[in-house]
């Protein structure tokens, strides 16, 4: 295995250990809890709730395993020089 393909599977078992640590963390917070604004003065509905801001963490760090896995495939195959 490359230096490449090493440095992808560790980023890779990085975010699989980070997914592990946030479901122990959210794991007791209510859905009421999840679902209340804390954040009345931004104009971004997005950054509102517990929910909206976790399910925007929890989708940038799915496309970034997604492009991390594209690129241990890319990788992998890649032609010696």
């Amino acid at each position: 295995m490359s230096n490449n393909q090493n440095a992808v599977s560790a980023l890779l078992a990085e975010y699989k250990k980070t997914i592990i640590e946030l479901q122990h963390v959210i794991h007791d917070i209510s859905e009421e809890d999840l679902t209340f604004t804390v954040d009345n003065v931004t104009t971004n509905p997005d950054c509102k709730s517990i929910q909206m801001i976790l399910s925007r963490v929890v989708s940038s760090g799915y496309s970034y395993c997604v492009y991390i896995q594209n690129l241990k495939t890319v990788i992998t195959y890649v032609p010696k020089k």
